[in-house]
């Protein structure tokens, strides 16, 4: 494979590409940017427009209640999480060594 900024790594007609553009084709996102930095006639119609979402968006009820409870305990520096659980296998094997197991 070529690298990015060889000239021979795609060879295209812009003349083509605006036509199809304007008689409906659609490029995919990826190719929308692509078409978009070479500077192509129409392509901008398809640019992507992602919008991140806010965290707590389309959750339910008890989801954002929990969140809420969450966001107040890192607001006062306590933390309302679990702590994780310690290692069953440890005991295990510690009994196993002591001829308990």
């Amino acid at each position: 494979m070529l690298p990015k900024d060889h000239k021979e790594r795609l060879i295209f007609s812009k003349e083509r590409i605006e036509y199809w553009l304007s008689v409906g084709a659609q490029p995919t996102e990826k190719v929308a940017k692509f078409f978009i930095a070479l500077g192509i006639k129409g392509a901008e119609k398809y640019a992507p427009t992602f919008v991140p979402k806010e965290k707590g968006d389309g959750l339910k009820k008890k989801a954002l209640e929990k969140l809420e409870k969450e966001k107040e305990a890192a607001a006062a520096g306590r933390s309302l999480r679990p702590r994780p659980r310690r290692d069953r296998r440890r005991r295990h094997v510690a009994a196993a060594q002591n001829g308990r197991g």
